[in-house]
């Protein structure tokens, strides 16, 4: 009942061809990252405490690795809590409305190294959003998901298959899902022993229901990571991404900065303070929008 009074509330303009909680699910309830090989970790990386971004993942949720294990953990559980702040709820590009919302997330991952340089993937999430001022905003994401990196000459390169499931909060009733694959390349540029930088690109190709939602992804993106002492990081994290809706006739430019501050005083918890501005602008003027999110989390971390 609360999506379809959503949709009754959008369905006076164009926006009901948007639904925010696809970006919101996308950008914040991201399952755990996938680790490099020993062999293709820098120094800088090894000493940051934490392992760098798989290509086209947002700066959340990043696993935290404080020194090498004597022995491999190919499965990683992880629990995600945080309190978040967002300047436009419904992303539109007037009469923007802020609200708060808890986010909570549970991932279970396992990595498998089938060659020196090739790495195995599969994880399955589960997130739920629950909003302060809207809870007609309210739903829940489910993510299962599997992919291939191989490291060639200090690049990432990776296929990943993932679907996608977006229920409603309040009765559990489906509005969404996506079948995705996503193609991309990463190489990380060791500064020196307290610092990395990092390069990619991917190429993400959507399968949605409903159809109006369905696009193709296109993105660049930057980052860096600087450890101020081996329990403090630092990230920062540029994306630019075209947006190809098929069905719509509309074509995004999509663009997100984000900033966050990570303490982790022991390998299995971490408290994460970050602070992002997402910034859209389309060829259908009616789709720009601007949204300052920031949020503080608090995360497990489980590895066997």
């Amino acid at each position: 009942m609360r999506y379809r009074f959503l949709l009754a509330l959008l369905a006076a303009s164009d926006l009901a061809a948007q639904i925010p909680q696809v970006d919101q699910s996308q950008v914040l309830g991201r399952p755990p990252e996938q680790q490099q090989p020993e062999a293709e970790r820098g120094l800088g990386e090894l000493t940051t405490g934490a392992a760098p971004k798989s290509p086209g993942d947002a700066d959340l949720g990043e696993q935290v690795i404080l020194k090498r294990q004597p022995r491999s953990q190919p499965w990683t559980f992880t629990v995600d809590t945080s309190i978040n702040f967002t300047s436009n709820i419904a992303l539109v590009r007037e009469g923007a409305q802020s609200d708060t919302f808890f986010l909570g997330q549970m991932a279970v991952s396992y990595q498998k190294k089938l060659r020196e340089n090739l790495v195995a993937e599969v994880t399955v999430s589960q997130a739920f959003f629950k909003y302060y001022r809207f809870p007609t905003f309210d739903f829940d994401s489910l993510n299962a998901g599997a992919g291939l990196t191989y490291y060639l000459k200090g690049i990432a390169l990776s296929a990943r298959y993932n679907y996608n499931r977006l229920t409603d909060g309040d009765e559990h009733l489906e509005f969404f899902k996506q079948h995705s694959f996503t193609l991309g390349a990463q190489k990380t540029l060791t500064l020196n022993n307290a610092a990395f930088a990092y390069v990619g690109a991917t190429a993400r190709f959507n399968w949605n229901e409903p159809l109006n939602t369905q696009r193709d992804e296109y993105a660049v993106y930057l980052g860096g990571r600087l450890a101020l002492t081996r329990t403090v990081v630092l990230d920062a994290f540029y994306r630019a991404a075209i947006f190809n809706y098929n069905f719509q006739g509309r074509t995004d430019l999509n663009q997100t900065l984000a900033l966050s501050m990570r303490y982790a005083p022991r390998p299995w918890i971490a408290a994460t303070a970050s602070l992002s501005l997402g910034m859209n602008t389309s060829n259908r003027s009616v789709f720009d929008y601007r949204a300052l999110n920031s949020g503080l989390a608090l995360g497990l971390v489980l590895k066997f």
